[in-house]
């Protein structure tokens, strides 16, 4: 009883492990078909199967496999059975996939033309199957360079070149197989011809007359050819010659045709018509004509000429003129004759008219009416005097009316000058002559002038200046009236002369009236300018001075003053505009010392006698030369003393040195270059005092220079480089060393 159930669950266990072992497979990239040849490797799904099992593959194209996930490529267009039977410990399963390899499109096609001439187009047409499935696209290459991918079943192609075109076709269906086909010289593209020709002559002179026209046509191939007259005749001969009848202009062409397809045609066409006796000369003129006037005449043909001269009967013909439109004026009224002569090749057409030539009107002028000219605007009459005019024309330039066509006219003019009156007059027989006249309107002037005056400056000065005044042309004024600016009287005389005793500025008028009754104010041009005049003081630092010790004067005038004059009583001026002014006296002795102030052209001075006194103690140092020998340290001074009992010199560098006043000259040397601030103390039994100047000393250098290049070609540079040299005191590098 014990092993009864062992023994039935082990047969269970081997009945559910039977039922497990299931085939299976498919395509490693899950495609089931393809196109020829079609590759495909199979990956072995199987389940239930122990490592001990064995797999046997039908592969369906005669070819077998025991390897657990084979592969095989499929040929011919077809449907291929695979199976797989796996046996694994006496059990047995089976599985079959079916896998297809698709027909390819059989690819044809057909051409509308297969030849021709530049530029050549055609059409092809796919005439193409499928194989399976349907068709996708179509892919032309045209054998020239270019190529079209498209799915229409047509297309149409231009060739631009000549050549033997080898056409291919490529059909794809909707499985992504292929197929093409090609021909071979199939498409033919030729140049096509070219038609030219010449004619003997383009313009007949009379009818009946024969025209010869020369074939110049290139190409290849057999080339017929066909010629239009214009004039409803043909011919088909290679040269040809016509004879013309009737009158007029004709059109000719040549059309050559080859026979190497389709557009082997050129057309030529005769650039100029031919002109069969098809002239008619004319030519055109004014309706009317007048003498002394430019008349255009315009020549009118209805074919271009080689040339149009044109003669007339005032000097007998002798004068020809060349051109199609030209102008002619004739001096004298009466019969007048133009001759036109036209060349069209060696064909000649001449016309000939008479006309009468009209005189011109005799202007007898016009006449200009205004008031008298004493302001604007003014109203200006103009008025003709010619007996024969019909129609004036009047341009008054500057007027409210600048053209005019009435017989008289007035117009307004708003400013004065001078203005051209222009009248053109037409007569009867409508022949104009011109005349002109410059109207003048001047509004009278009157200047004011200064005819005298007691400032010496003119209308400008302190108070208490007259001046005298007039205008002019004064013959013409019979009445004045004088503001002087300044408040005062108005005065009636016709040189008054005024006093100006205010301050400020004044502006002087002259109302008048003329002996023409004109009125009108004058201004003078000039401001008449009073200034205050100053009240002249000053003073100064110390009225006694030691020797040239600088002095400074204070100016206490009272104000306004715009500049001042300073005389020190030595000789010395200072013209200033500052409060002070400082000077230096080099002699002994009292001054007198001036001064002048200014209020632009109003002054007043004031003069100190013995206002300074200066003691006898002076020196002058300004005299040095540098000595240019050995290590040019050394700097001689020669001072000039004058009252000098002692001296005591400081030469910036720390030295000093009690000179002898009798000895005028004196050498210091200096141990460094720079520049040095040299004073000299000097005094006497009366005072002392100091001046100072400077030296500048420049020690001798050596300079090192190093050069870019020992050794260099004419013309060529060479860069110097200097240093070791030091600063020139007086601010430039010494050079020379």
């Amino acid at each position: 009883m014990k092993t009864t159930p062992t023994l039935l669950f082990f047969c269970l266990l081997a009945l559910v492990s039977k039922s497990q072992l299931i085939a299976d497979f498919q395509t490693t990239n899950g495609a089931v078909g393809g196109c020829s040849p079609f590759s495909i490797t199979f990956q072995n799904t199987t389940r239930g199967a122990s490592t001990s099992a064995t797999y046997q593959w039908d592969l369906g194209n005669g070819n077998t496999s025991t390897l657990q996930n084979p592969g095989a490529t499929y040929s011919a267009e077809k449907t291929y059975t695979i199976i797989l039977t796996v046996t694994d410990n006496g059990n047995t399963s089976t599985k079959q996939l079916n896998i297809t390899v698709y027909k390819k499109p059989i690819v044809s096609f057909s051409i509308k033309n297969i030849k021709g001439c530049l530029s050549f187009s055609t059409i092809f047409t796919s005439n193409s199957t499928a194989g399976d499935g349907s068709i996708k696209d179509y892919l032309w290459d045209f054998g020239d360079g270019n190529f079209i991918k498209t799915t229409d079943t047509s297309v149409a192609h231009p060739f631009t070149s000549t050549q033997t075109a080898h056409v291919v076709l490529a059909v794809t269906n909707n499985f992504g197989c292929q197929a093409s086909t090609s021909k071979d010289t199939l498409i033919t593209v030729n140049a096509p011809p070219l038609a030219a020709f010449t004619v003997s002559d383009t313009i007949l002179c009379k009818l009946p007359d024969s025209v010869a026209f020369i074939n110049n046509t290139t190409g290849p191939g057999n080339i017929t050819y066909k010629w239009n007259f214009g004039d409803s005749a043909f011919a088909t001969t290679y040269n040809a010659s016509h004879v013309y009848n009737i009158k007029g202009q004709y059109n000719v062409t040549l059309t050559a045709s080859s026979d190497l397809g389709v557009g082997c045609v050129s057309i030529a066409k005769q650039v100029t018509p031919i002109s069969a006796a098809f002239f008619n000369s004319n030519f055109l003129a004014p309706p009317v004509y007048c003498s002394n006037t430019a008349i255009d005449f315009k020549a009118l043909y209805t074919v271009p000429t080689n040339s149009t001269k044109w003669q007339f009967s005032d000097d007998r013909f002798v004068t020809t003129f060349t051109g199609s439109n030209i102008n002619k004026t004739f001096a004298n009224a009466g019969s007048a004759t133009i001759r036109m002569i036209n060349s069209y090749g060696e064909c000649i057409d001449t016309i000939q008219k008479t006309i009468k030539i009209n005189p011109l009107p005799n202007l007898a002028g016009f006449v200009i009416n205004h008031s008298v000219v004493c302001s604007v605007p003014i109203s200006v009459t103009f008025k003709d005097t010619t007996a024969q005019a019909v129609k004036w024309l009047w341009q008054l330039n500057g007027s409210n009316s600048a053209v005019d066509s009435t017989h008289n006219v007035t117009t307004v003019y708003q400013n004065e000058g001078n203005y051209v009156a222009l009248l053109k007059v037409t007569d009867s027989l409508g022949c104009s002559d011109t005349i002109s006249k410059v109207l003048s309107l001047k509004i009278p002037k009157y200047p004011i002038a200064e005819i005298a005056t007691t400032s010496p400056t003119g209308v400008t000065g302190c108070p208490g200046f007259s001046v005298t005044f007039g205008a002019t042309p004064a013959s013409d004024l019979v009445n004045y009236k004088w503001d002087f600016g300044d408040g005062s009287a108005i005065d009636t005389t016709a040189n008054p002369s005024h006093t100006y005793t205010k301050e400020g500025i004044s502006k002087v008028t002259l109302s008048y009236v003329t002996k023409n009754g004109c009125t009108g104010i004058s201004s003078f041009i000039k401001d008449v300018i009073v200034y205050r005049k100053p009240v002249v003081d000053f003073s100064v630092s110390d009225t006694v001075i030691c020797g040239s010790n600088t002095v400074t004067y204070t100016d206490k005038s009272s104000l306004p003053v715009t500049t001042k004059l300073w005389s020190f009583g030595d000789g010395g001026n200072n013209f200033t505009t500052l409060q002070t002014a400082t000077h230096k006296y080099y002699d002994s002795g009292y001054y007198n010392v001036k001064l002048i102030s200014y209020n632009n052209t109003c002054s007043d001075s004031l003069e100190k006698k013995k206002y300074v006194y200066v003691l006898p103690l002076f020196v002058d140092i300004s005299k040095q030369a540098n000595t240019c020998n050995g290590l040019r340290d050394s700097v001689w001074f020669m001072p000039k003393y004058r009252f000098v009992d002692s001296a005591i010199w400081r030469f910036g560098d720390g030295d000093t040195l009690l000179a002898n006043p009798a000895i005028d000259t004196l050498l210091h040397r200096y141990k460094r270059t720079g520049s040095y601030y040299v004073g000299v103390t000097i005094s006497n039994k009366y005072c002392s005092l100091t001046e100072n100047t400077f030296a500048y000393v420049m020690l001798k250098q050596q300079p090192l220079l190093v050069a870019s290049a020992d050794t260099i070609c004419l013309s060529d540079s060479l860069q110097v480089l200097v240093s070791n040299l030091e600063q020139n005191p007086l601010g430039s590098v010494v050079q020379g060393y």
